[in-house]
């Protein structure tokens, strides 16, 4: 067994010493690129691209009007892609109007509106046509959302609109937004599509009917209910015919401008990057592994078995790491009273979570449907993307918002606005169903900038650089929020 272990590790030091000189003979390359074509630079590093940002490029890019100067082009392609949807004819895309955050009215009439991020209102014969856009790069559904949205442009626009959703890879709507029954309606009525940033080989509502249910199309004319409930329903059943990345590169092929075909293709190369499973390796890297493999075929399980094996390192050091954090983060919140720490995983989108720290009180409210490992409450937390090694922090929901009570939503509205006012000093800027505010963490630890080894690193040596500046901005973050939990009817706690 020994002599099997020492031969395995030969191999491992053989393989990783071949290849690392390929590897930075390609580094050289890139960086001869990069001072004469800057052939790795990409605008989408210095823009907003949370959801309001993406948003906004996609709104600029379909208005006819904007000084992209293409016309209608972009918008007539993305019709082309929709064709299987709608049959609208005698369009005049050249006076398409777009709107950005249109107010609609909650079907709920105590309320007061609801934003649909992107309105494209094209004009014809027959009257006003609307294509409906929400955008969701990584933000989850609201109650209601999608089945208020399609109420809204039906009796708007009687019938003649078209909601594309725009997830970050394929994915159905949560229940609490539409629920799956009413979805199966929406196959007959063909009026709802998903187009996914990137598209995909597998989702998470993959099963093994999927397959079969790919084959299925049901027409408007032949769909019934009794039908419907023997087809497995997946996103599939909405799919565009292409996803938003390869419509910008369908965009790019047809521009006429330099300048705007060097940023459609900066957006694909973004978008690959953030919602594909590339993260930090160069296209030249990535070229010199594959000659490197085809030139050292002996390395092939090598090769393999490191890359099954990877993700598990990276949970194995993680947890690891979050041992080494925990203690010190409770020590330096010691002057608040009643304070409880856990960590957990959890799936979010089709990548995994591991939440490093949760802070939660038994004294806050306790949440009826909540989770139990912050015991159905309020929790700050600091999270990790396990498979890109990036943080992000905020303050995480008991369970989501349509599964709690009317007292409950109201105390949750009322956390996040106080979270994410201009005058709160925790600076979270996104939102989403289970996450009242959160934001990642600062430019010098995303991307790709943080590694293994380094975290690896801070383990054996008892903290760090990264440690020392999570445990501080994780201390503020608490002592802020928990000002804000306090303020909370039901929520008391002694500091």
């Amino acid at each position: 067994m020994t002599n099997v272990h020492t031969q395995d590790q030969q191999q491992f030091f053989q393989f990783f010493n071949g290849l690392n000189s390929k590897l930075e003979a390609a580094k050289e390359i890139d960086r001869q690129l990069d001072r004469h074509l800057g052939h790795r630079f990409n605008s989408f590093k210095y823009l907003n691209t949370y959801e309001r940002g993406l948003s906004l490029i996609i709104a600029d890019l379909l208005d006819p009007k904007q000084s992209h100067g293409q016309g209608s082009l972009f918008l007539d392609i993305l019709l082309s892609k929709t064709e299987k949807f709608q049959n609208w004819t005698n369009l005049d895309t050249l006076n398409a109007k777009v709107r950005k955050e249109q107010p609609i009215p909650f079907m709920d009439s105590s309320k007061e509106f609801r934003f649909i991020d992107i309105c494209v209102e094209i004009p014809s014969e027959n009257g006003i046509h609307c294509i409906a856009f929400e955008n969701k790069p990584e933000a989850g559904d609201r109650d209601d959302q999608i089945k208020d949205y399609l109420r809204y442009l039906e009796k708007e626009y009687q019938g003649r609109c078209l909601l594309i959703y725009l997830p970050p890879t394929g994915t159905l709507p949560e229940e609490n937004s539409i629920s799956k029954e009413e979805l199966r309606i929406e196959i007959g009525k063909q009026r709802f599509v998903i187009m996914p940033y990137l598209s995909n080989s597998t989702s998470q509502d993959d099963d093994s009917e999927k397959s079969d249910a790919k084959a299925v199309t049901v027409s408007a004319a032949d769909f019934s209910q009794s039908h419907a409930s023997t087809i497995p329903l997946t996103w599939e059943d909405f799919e565009a015919d292409c996803s938003l990345t390869e419509w910008l590169i369908a965009c790019r092929e047809k521009c006429q401008a330099e300048r705007i075909r060097w940023f459609l293709n900066d957006a694909t190369s973004y978008f690959q990057r953030r919602f594909g499973s590339t993260t930090m390796t160069s296209d030249t890297e990535i070229k010199a592994i594959r000659e490197f493999l085809i030139e050292n075929r002996g390395y092939t399980k090598v090769a393999r078995n490191i890359y099954e094996s990877f993700t598990k390192v990276n949970e194995l050091v993680i947890e690891e790491y979050g041992k080494l954090l925990r203690p010190r983060v409770k020590v330096s919140l010691k002057s608040i009273n009643n304070l409880k720490f856990s960590a957990s995983t959890f799936a979010r989108g089709n990548s995994k979570d591991i939440l490093l720290l949760s802070i939660y009180s038994p004294r806050w409210k306790e949440y009826e449907n909540g989770f139990d490992y912050t015991e159905k409450r309020m929790s700050i937390c600091l999270g990790i993307w396990r498979d890109t090694l990036e943080f992000y922090w905020g303050i995480y929901s008991p369970c989501a918002k349509g599964k709690m009570t009317e007292g409950e939503k109201k105390d949750y509205d009322k956390i996040r606005s106080e979270c994410m006012s201009p005058d709160s000093n925790l600076k979270f800027e996104k939102s989403d169903d289970l996450w009242l505010s959160w934001s990642d963490v600062k430019d010098e630890y995303r991307d790709g900038k943080i590694s293994l080894f380094d975290l690896n690193k801070e383990i054996e040596e008892g903290g760090g650089e990264i440690t020392r500046y999570l445990i501080e901005n994780i201390v503020r973050i608490t002592e802020e929020a928990v000002s804000i939990l306090n303020s909370i009817d039901g929520m008391q706690l002694e500091v």
